[in-house]
């Protein structure tokens, strides 16, 4: 089916430019905003989450440990999202860098809201976790009343990711007020 009269060409033109002005094609992927967050409002986050289990991940663009671990990060989120994994990314890049933070993420197919940290330092590090040194990635799994099941540091393969969501799944499902 052709275009074959001018009010059809025209209501297809404003279609397009239409389109052009949200920025998005018909088939582009979810967009959002990577939002700046400091640790005490990740402390919120994890305070208000609901589900079963919660993966707070934080990682950066520069580290390649992180960029090769990413992949199998995103695949466990899309495939235990509906057993109840929440997975919180926070990129440790600097403030100046959140376009390839957007970047990053679009091209691995995060379709859900993700973090740039405000500010890593020593104060930042403190209140994710005393015992965490810092080092990148880090992963800590949070069952659904609230308790830290489990936390590294450094890259892990798929597999162990996803032992540690089965095992804290199990975990009985009663939420403590305020992680």
């Amino acid at each position: 089916m052709g275009l074959s009269t001018p009010s059809q060409y025209a209501a297809a033109v404003v279609a397009l430019v239409l389109c052009a002005s949200c920025g998005q094609s018909p088939s582009s992927p979810h967009q959002y905003t990577v939002k700046t967050v400091t640790a005490e409002q990740i402390r919120g986050l994890l305070a208000s989450e609901t589900n079963r289990v919660t993966l707070l991940h934080v990682w950066a663009t520069w580290c390649p440990p992180c960029v090769n671990e990413f992949p199998d990060i995103v695949a466990l989120a899309k495939k235990h999202r509906e057993d109840g994994l929440q997975v919180l990314l926070v990129s440790a890049d600097a403030q100046t860098n959140v376009a390839a933070v957007s970047r990053f993420l679009a091209a691995h197919g995060v379709d859900w809201q993700s973090y740039l940290a405000a500010n890593v330092n020593d104060s930042f590090i403190r209140a994710i976790s005393p015992a965490w040194s810092g080092a990148l990635p880090a992963s800590f799994y949070y069952a659904a009343d609230g308790t830290l099941a489990e936390a590294w540091e450094g890259s892990r393969s798929y597999a162990t990711h996803e032992a540690t969501v089965l095992r804290v799944l199990k975990q009985p499902q009663l939420k403590q007020e305020g992680r």
